[in-house]
């Protein structure tokens, strides 16, 4: 993770176990077919609209054995959970107050 500093990755069966990306490389292997790598099993634990990843692989050229690094970063990823939706709005009998409910807790 670049940003955001107080990120928190984990790669791994229910993230809390899983292997703390921040402390220790998170890895996989490219597919020597496809030429991709899956990876799967990762939790952001801080939600944070401004997420953005380094992706690192050292690769070898059979050819002359010279080893080059591959780097991609990625743009911002989103990682907020979607705002609560209204349901209802209900007017109390005296109009005195409004009664506002959500499709989930909020603390809006």
């Amino acid at each position: 993770i670049i940003e955001p500093a107080s990120g928190n990755l984990r790669q791994g069966p229910g993230g809390i176990s899983g292997i703390d990306c921040g402390h220790h490389p998170c890895g996989v292997s490219i597919d020597q077919v496809t030429g991709f790598a899956s990876f799967t099993q990762l939790v952001l634990h801080t939600p944070s609209p401004l997420y953005v990843f380094k992706f690192s692989a050292f690769l070898v050229d059979p050819d002359s054995r010279l080893i080059y690094e591959w780097v991609y970063i990625s743009p911002p990823i989103d990682n907020m959970p979607p705002a609560p939706i209204l349901t209802s709005a209900i007017f109390s009998s005296s109009f005195a107050f409004i009664i506002l409910s959500f499709n989930r807790p909020t603390n809006m």
